[in-house]
């Protein structure tokens, strides 16, 4: 049970810490800006939560820490069509993808025809990871 707890304490810093604004978090939660931004300046602790305003501000945090608040192209690679059965044009294009929590992945998609129609898209930590696996399927 303290292990959740923890965990939920964990949770609100990490949300206090992140760049979402007071505003956006008070819009999301309901909870008054002025007690976000004590909380954000130390002036209120976490424990000291209502046990509603912690469920909400973890609540929030859950759901926007896997949400995607940025996709970057960075670069996109032609990819031989001789052996695909589908038509278009095909590419692979290599993305630049940064959670809500500030975890960023690199993402390598197969798309078609540039409509973003992807039939295969995989996730690496790094940058270099998805260029080695774009240059083995390209």
């Amino acid at each position: 049970m303290k292990k959740n707890n923890h965990n939920i304490v964990d949770n609100i810093q990490s949300l206090l810490d992140s760049d979402i604004t007071a505003y956006k978090i008070q819009q999301s939660t309901g909870i008054n800006r002025s007690t976000i931004g004590r909380l954000k300046k130390g002036e209120i602790e976490i424990v000291k939560l209502s046990l509603e305003n912690a469920l909400k501000l973890n609540q929030f945090w859950e759901e926007m820490k896997m949400e995607i608040v940025n996709n970057e192209v960075i670069e996109t690679f032609d990819v031989n069509t001789d052996n695909i059965v589908a038509d278009g044009e095909h590419e692979y294009v290599l993305n630049k993808i940064t959670f809500g929590d500030g975890t960023v992945k690199y993402e390598a998609n197969l798309e078609v025809d540039g409509l973003g129609d992807v039939y295969e898209a995989k996730q690496f930590d790094t940058e270099e990871e998805a260029r080695n696996y774009i240059k083995e399927e390209v």
